[in-house]
């Protein structure tokens, strides 16, 4: 210990000496060259053999931006659907290994916060889980210990109990707390700025740190063995528990209904930002359109075509300027049209029609995720109408509803707007125009310019009067009208081809397409006594689905295909259920030869918890080149809820290291899912494939990679109260200056506040990990490091050969406490003190014949087996 200004007691001397002064070196936070990156570590418990580990200021005190692991929703499929996540119904699942025990934090910790409305934390201040999804929330009392690994599992669904009292559920280690008895509502905002988190909230704070394996994002609630959707799986909670040792989720489940996966590519190292670490079921991909059944809704207003735009710029039509549309507006018009919106962003919102440019001349009607906007511009005062917030009335689901606008010019010069024939009773802003209209004669007609989200157009119809009341609720027409009376215009988009769609009135009115595909409901097989039709919500399993009641056998749906490549391979799969005891029937069938591909029956005593779930393959026969898929009913009074249909090119191309599931190998760009259980209906699998399949095979579809941002705490974030963190792979060194070769003396000194107490210190991905390395070369140096749980072990090479010594630490070091480490030597000993206590001496006196050029903090000589620590000037 130091005594003044040149003075220093040897660690071994009892009686006061004096001595010149030695080599001394102190940790310096300023002097440190600091690179943050994320670890991807091999692990001693759960199903997977590596997995990311999160950190950030574990009490949350210190107001630091965390590790953050970030992923686009992606593309919209529709509604709530992404390719990446779906708010309306789901569950989450994940193990997890937190560093901090029940009681280690008295400020939140985020596990996962899938959108801005569905997200989970847990507090220590109210000792629960909260699991909160749009407005509704429930609490689950827990416990958990530092270094146990938990799986832990959140289901919720916004339109149907999951229990028959409850819309949400947490379940930790297969005991499941069921809460939110209120239902959740719809539209829930799917995410905040279209990006989603993991292992953290928004804003990369409260994050959870631990280690996160597995984390699987599902399309429906999980099969608790009671509770939640039954595909056959199952009790499926249970059987990824498994008994405490865990398993993939997708060696449950499959792939399906799975729009997020990260189990990394189980290969250690870094984790990065890119494709490689995350995947999703190839939903986009399926070769029907609609297979989702979320067209079923355009069949209420009468129309089995429709289009549909996803783009943020450009009008879906555009480009007409004819004299019978110019400055409607200067007298009385209504328009009406039947459209469907998504915008699961915030502040975000479509011109679904328009003549003229805002702020300038001209009218035009906008949507919003909640919101309805009617304007005419005037020479004084704009006409404005705007209703916001009314989820109720502005029904944002992705679903077909008639939009209502009426002006007069000569009347109260307000602009008046119905949804589904309500008409709005409580305005925002209802401000009457002054002044006179101005004109839009210079301007182009338009329909649809769409924000970050989808909208589609049923038919569009302009009347030069006061069409459907204004003031006074009506029901929506249903049949498009045709020219005659008042109409001004109307476009029937079923009538619709190629690029343009004929005017009902004008030729000149023809609309073309700028931006949007004609997309169309699945085709009637013979005459349901009703339907299809656009599924109720008490019996649909995802948002969407149709439903249709036969009066006879083989009455249902169909969808045909055709330019197809005989001799492809696909796979296919269907979910539905019925209301009997009678089988649902499933027909591919050959339109080119005129013969079936497949025909059977499936769903017997089905129903919405535990529908049928149909999975087969099949390939074209020769000179097939068109097909059809029908979903039909087998009895009089049967009737059937479809849910989905899904039909996916077979993936056969193997490559060596395919990555797959809990402790596969290898490049997850080339993922492929194949069947696990030799069945043709038989559930989906990932599983490790290598030059050729290590089993049996029936089929395959290759998975989607999913790009994600990887963000580790910067050095100004890694800062706590007590000094610089260095976790997960951060990097961290200090130059020694001022020693040199044959230095007999020396001191080296810094403080260490461990995030894992000792007894747990292995059960991080890190086996044996450092506290502190002084290096010169592979002959001189000094190693300070945890060489197994309780046990921290001081090693030096002066180039003699190593010498150590270790310290039974049991009970010693706690978590989250700061401790100070001085490492001394001279010509007898060199020792580890902690706390100013002698804890190891090693009786050998440490001659250098290499000066120590290099201190890692944190981990060992070569920047890995980081020790997850903060260190802190003496």
């Amino acid at each position: 210990m130091s005594i003044g200004p040149g003075l220093y007691y040897p660690p071994h001397v009892n009686v006061p000496s004096l001595y010149p002064y030695p080599f001394m070196w102190n940790f310096d936070p300023d002097a440190v060259t600091f690179d943050a990156k994320m670890a991807k570590r091999a692990l001693s418990a759960g199903p997977f053999d590596v997995a990311p580990i999160f950190q950030g200021d574990a009490h949350n005190t210190d107001n630091l931006i965390d590790d953050s692991l970030t992923f686009e929703d992606g593309n919209m499929i529709h509604g709530t659907f992404q390719q990446h996540a779906d708010s309306y119904q789901g569950s989450v699942a994940f193990w997890w290994t937190p560093p901090v025990s029940s009681g280690g934090t008295s400020n939140y910790i985020y596990p996962l916060q899938v959108a801005s409305n569905i997200y989970c934390h847990w507090r220590e201040s109210n000792g629960n889980w909260y699991f909160r999804v749009g407005n509704v929330a429930m609490n689950a009392a827990t416990t958990y210990v530092a270094g146990n690994t938990y799986f832990i599992v959140f289901r919720w669904d916004v339109k149907n109990t999951l229990d028959g009292t409850n819309y949400l559920c947490t379940s930790v280690n297969d005991s499941h707390t069921f809460g939110g008895s209120s239902a959740p509502g719809y539209p829930v905002t799917l995410c905040h700025n279209d990006t989603l988190y993991l292992g953290n909230s928004q804003g990369a704070r409260e994050a959870n740190p631990g280690i996160i394996q597995g984390y699987t994002i599902y399309r429906r609630p999980l099969w608790d063995g009671s509770y939640g959707i039954n595909v056959g799986n199952g009790d499926e909670i249970n059987l990824m528990y498994n008994a405490g040792s865990g398993k993939d989720p997708c060696e449950v489940t499959g792939s399906w209904d799975v729009p997020f996966c990260a189990p990394t590519n189980q290969s250690e190292g870094e984790l990065t930002t890119g494709e490689g670490e995350a995947w999703s079921h190839p939903h986009a991909s399926s070769v029907i359109d609609g297979s989702f059944m979320e067209h079923e809704s355009l069949r209420d207003t009468g129309e089995s075509n429709f289009v549909e735009q996803v783009t943020n710029v450009g009008s879906v039509f555009g480009g007409i300027a004819a004299n019978s549309l110019d400055d409607l507006h200067d007298n009385e018009f209504t328009v009406g049209m039947w459209i469907s919106w998504s915008f699961f962003h915030q502040d975000r919102s479509s011109q679904v029609i328009r003549k003229g440019n805002i702020n300038s001349n001209g009218w035009y009607l906008n949507i919003g995720t909640n919101s309805i906007y009617g304007r005419v511009e005037c020479a004084t005062t704009t006409a404005i109408s705007f209703d916001n917030g009314d989820a109720s009335l502005v029904p944002n689901d992705g679903k077909m509803h008639y939009v209502t606008m009426y002006f007069n010019d000569a009347g109260d010069r307000k602009v008046y707007l119905a949804v589904d024939g309500v008409w709005v009773s409580t305005y925002n802003i209802h401000q009457a125009g002054v002044g006179a209209i101005v004109s839009d004669a210079a301007a182009n007609f338009c329909l649809g310019q769409c924000g970050l989200g989808k909208i589609g157009f049923g038919w569009v119809a302009i009347w030069s009067d006061d069409h459907h009341g204004h003031g006074v609720n009506f029901t929506p027409p249903t049949s498009a009208p045709t020219s005659g009376g008042n109409l001004v215009e109307a476009w029937h988009l079923h009538e619709g081809t190629g690029s343009t769609c004929a005017a009902e009135v004008s030729g000149s009115n023809d609309l073309t397409i700028n931006n949007g595909n004609w997309k169309s409901v699945w085709d009637t097989v013979g005459t349901p006594s009703s339907g299809p039709s656009d599924i109720t919500d008490s019996e649909r399993v995802y948002q969407w689905g149709c439903e249709f009641t036969c009066d006879a056998a083989n009455e249902g749906v169909k969808r045909s295909l055709s330019g197809l490549t005989p001799g492809d391979e696909y796979v296919i799969r269907v979910v539905a259920h019925e209301d009997s005891t009678q089988n649902i029937k499933i027909v591919v069938y050959d339109e080119t030869n005129g013969a079936n591909i497949i025909s059977t029956t499936f769903g017997s005593g089905s129903s919405r918890t535990a529908p049928g779930v149909y999975i087969n393959e099949f390939a074209l026969p020769a000179l097939c080149t068109e097909i059809s898929v029908q979903v039909l009913g087998s009895a009089n009074a049967q009737t059937v809820y479809l849910h989905q249909v899904e039909l996916y090119a077979q993936n056969t191309d193997y490559s060596a290291g395919d990555y797959v599931g809990g402790n596969g190998t290898g490049s997850l760009s080339n993922c492929e899912m194949q069947s696990g259980s030799g069945s043709p209906s038989g559930n989906a699998v990932i599983r490790v494939t290598g030059a050729s399949p290590t089993t049996s095979l029936d089929w395959e579809i290759a998975l989607d990679p999913v790009s994600i941002t990887v963000t580790p705490a910067s050095e100004v974030n890694s800062t706590e109260t007590n000094g610089l963190r260095v976790d997960g792979l951060d990097q961290c060194t200090q130059p020694i200056t001022d020693m040199s070769a044959g230095e007999k003396t020396g001191k080296m000194s810094f403080k260490v506040t461990p995030r894992h107490a000792a007894a747990d210190v292995a059960k991080f991905g890190e086996t044996t990990p450092y506290i502190f390395v002084a290096w010169g070369d592979a002959d001189d140096y000094i190693k300070l490091y945890w060489s197994a749980a309780n046990t921290i072990t001081l090693a030096f090479n002066d180039g003699g050969g190593e010498h150590s010594d270790t310290w039974d630490a049991t009970g010693a070091i706690d978590a989250d406490t700061e401790y100070l480490f001085e490492i001394e030597w001279d010509e007898t000993q060199m020792t580890l003190s902690v706390d100013s206590v002698v804890k190891i001496t090693i009786s050998q006196q440490p001659t250098f014949d290499v000066a120590l050029a290099t201190a890692y903090i944190g981990q060992d000589g070569s920047n890995q087996q980081q020790g997850d620590a903060v260190f802190g000037a003496p």
